[in-house]
């Protein structure tokens, strides 16, 4: 947790329009590279190469939508009240999680676009930490690596490889949020 709390930092210093240009740098690599990962998907977990593609379709697209629209998403505005209570009014504003754990268990590892968690949590100047209960690794260290040739001078994006259990000691550590893909009872 000490590497995300540093990575963290040095996230949340190029702003909005920093994060945008690497994010869209990103999803460019991945779509270019694209024929790499649907490869290693394949060797990996056995997944058709036509599945592959379905399915990383919309996570490249999530990470453009993201970048372009973090901003105005997360941005602080006014919220007025209504005419009965119009003394309530707010300025709510979406502050980035320090770290930020995202779990799939092996249950829906194939049903999910593989990433999918780690991308949503770039936009939000997210340093994510993903634990897969999943056998198959290859995949998320193959964006891990990818991210680290947009952004070589920080590990914002790493991968932990660890059981279900290990969880359990994450959420203790202090995460911020924890997004969990898979089974209640690996949930619990």
């Amino acid at each position: 947790m000490a590497r995300a709390r540093a990575a963290s930092g040095y996230w949340q210093g190029p702003g909005f329009d920093g994060r945008r240009q690497r994010l869209l740098r990103w999803g460019a690599l991945i779509a270019k590279r694209m024929n790499e990962l649907i490869d290693i998907m394949h060797a990996e977990g056995g997944k058709p190469r036509a599945d592959s593609l379905i399915e990383l379709g919309p996570g490249t697209r999530h990470v453009t939508w993201s970048a372009k629209n973090a901003k105005r998403v997360l941005r602080s505005r006014r919220v007025k009240g209504s005419l009965l209570l119009a003394e309530f009014s707010a300025r709510p504003e979406y502050q980035p999680y320090r770290r930020h754990r995202s779990h799939r268990s092996v249950e829906l590892s194939d049903q999910h676009p593989d990433g999918l968690d780690r991308l949503r949590a770039r936009g939000r100047a997210t340093r994510s930490c993903s634990s897969r209960a999943s056998t198959r690794p290859a995949v998320g260290q193959w964006y891990v690596d990818l991210f680290h040739e947009i952004v070589p001078e920080h590990p914002v994006l790493q991968i932990v490889l660890r059981p279900g259990e290990t969880g359990a000691h994450l959420v203790r550590s202090g995460v911020d949020k924890v997004a969990f893909t898979g089974s209640p009872g690996t949930a619990r």
